[in-house]
């Protein structure tokens, strides 16, 4: 292992990283969990508003009790293939919370492919995305030890 693989190793271990981990994870359990009794339903249904609206205050309840500070939803959409729950600063970087794949509207069943929506946290430093944490994983991008130098 190179230097800078080892110091993206050690990013993840640190700093919001692990944080970014136990939201995310978290809220793929509310997900998987919320799944079959949402499926049949339209993602502009109010029912389903009224979901994400709990989902986005699970995710702003523990990333501002640990430091986190949200953003405006004015901030502009990075990438207009996922449903973006919400923005977040922590030190340098932006961290954009969400669902991926949910971007129009249509029963939840068909837009998934018939399984629950993947959540994700993308990290941007500045314009470039550095990581993204799934549940489950991780994706560091080249970009990351630009950062980390």
């Amino acid at each position: 292992m190179n230097s800078k693989q080892e110091a993206v190793g050690k990013l993840l271990e640190t700093g919001p990283f692990p944080v970014l981990h136990a939201v995310v994870s978290m809220l793929q359990e509310k997900v998987n969990g919320d799944y079959d009794a949402l499926k049949t339903k339209s993602t502009c249904s109010r029912e389903f508003i009224s979901w994400l609206e709990s989902l986005e205050s699970m995710a702003d309840k523990e990333l501002l009790f640990r430091g986190f500070e949200k953003l405006a939803s004015t901030v502009p959409r990075r990438d207009h293939r996922d449903l973006a729950l919400g923005y977040y600063r922590v030190g340098e970087m932006i961290v954009e919370v969400g669902l991926e794949g949910l971007n129009k509207c249509g029963q939840l069943l068909r837009l998934t492919g018939g399984r629950p929506p993947r959540v994700y946290a993308k990290i941007y430093s500045g314009e470039l995305e550095i990581a993204v944490i799934r549940a489950g994983e991780e994706e560091v991008k080249e970009q990351a030890s630009l950062y980390i130098m």
